[in-house]
């Protein structure tokens, strides 16, 4: 029979890794740090943009939310069910209306006198109420 290596050469190689062997590994490796890297920027940039979609998202329902009330008077009530990746600060004062996370603010107007709050939520409902001459969020 013929063998492609020699069964003398296989026991007397004692483990030895060759160089080019090494070097081939040592490339494998690196690349595959390199795409790890990539993707791990790729989806934190996708959750960036996820976040900014939701919060314009919940940002145009809550607003929308607060000029119905506006129509419809004192004592009415509304709850709104939110649901953002990372907790996000709504700032009410007058007659605006802030939500920002991290370095990103977006302002809504509304038609009516707000009270002036400020509360940290991730969800997953907000109560609008009107009560008096403003509207009102809270956290459920």
């Amino acid at each position: 029979m013929y063998f492609f290596f020699s069964p003398k050469s296989i026991l007397s190689s004692k483990g030895q890794i060759s160089l080019e062997f090494l070097f081939i590994f040592l490339i494998f490796v690196s690349a595959l740090s390199l795409f790890l890297f990539q993707f791990s920027k790729t989806k934190t940039r996708s959750d960036n943009y996820f976040q900014e979609l939701m919060m314009r998202k919940y940002g145009s329902d809550i607003s929308s939310t607060i000029n119905v009330l506006c129509i419809l008077g004192q004592e009415n009530v509304r709850e709104i069910n939110v649901y953002f990746l990372d907790p996000v600060n709504i700032t009410s004062q007058d007659n605006s209306l802030f939500i920002s996370s991290g370095n990103f603010t977006l302002e809504y107007t509304t038609s009516c006198k707000l009270a002036q709050n400020s509360m940290i939520t991730k969800g997953p409902s907000l109560i609008i109420n009107c009560t008096g001459d403003r509207i009102q969020i809270k956290v459920k």
